[in-house]
C-alpha cells in the first residue's frame, strides 16, 4: 500500500484552512496546517511534507520568505511549493522573486488547486 503524501498549508484565514484541509483530505493526503509562517517552517522540519501551501501574506513573515526559508531546510529543500493569494497586484513579479513552483489566486475553485498539487506531487 503506497503512504498517502504529505500536504503542509500555511494560511491565516482559518476557513480557507479547515475547508482546504477537508478537501484534500477527502482526496487521501495527510494534510498539516499552521496560521503563521514561522510555525509552518518548523512543522516543515518536522513532518518533512511533499508539497507545502503557503499563503503570501500572513501575520509573522511573508509568504515569499517562508518559501525561502523552506528550500534553506536541507530535508525538503526540493518540495514543491504552491503560493496563494488574494492579491493580483504584481503577481507576476512576486512570483517569479519567488521560489515557489506555482500559484493559485484567492478564492480558488477546488479544482484548480487539486490540478496544480497533482501535477506538483
Amino acid at each position: 500500500m503506497q503512504k498517502s503524501k504529505k500536504i503542509l498549508l500555511i494560511d491565516d484565514e482559518v476557513s480557507i484552512l479547515k475547508l482546504t484541509m477537508f478537501r484534500l483530505q477527502k482526496m487521501g493526503y495527510e494534510v498539516f496546517s499552521s496560521e503563521t509562517g514561522e510555525e509552518g517552517c518548523e512543522i516543515a522540519k518536522k513532518i518533512m511534507p511533499d508539497l507545502a501551501i503557503v499563503d503570501l501574506k500572513l501575520p509573522d513573515i511573508g509568504g515569499v520568505d517562508v518559501c525561502k526559508r523552506i528550500r534553506e531546510i536541507e530535508e525538503v529543500k526540493n518540495i514543491s511549493i504552491i503560493l496563494m493569494t488574494a492579491s493580483t497586484e504584481d503577481l507576476e513579479n512576486v512570483f517569479k522573486n519567488s521560489t515557489a513552483d506555482a500559484y493559485v489566486i484567492k478564492p480558488f475553485e477546488s479544482k484548480t488547486l487539486i490540478m496544480n498539487i497533482e501535477k506538483l506531487i
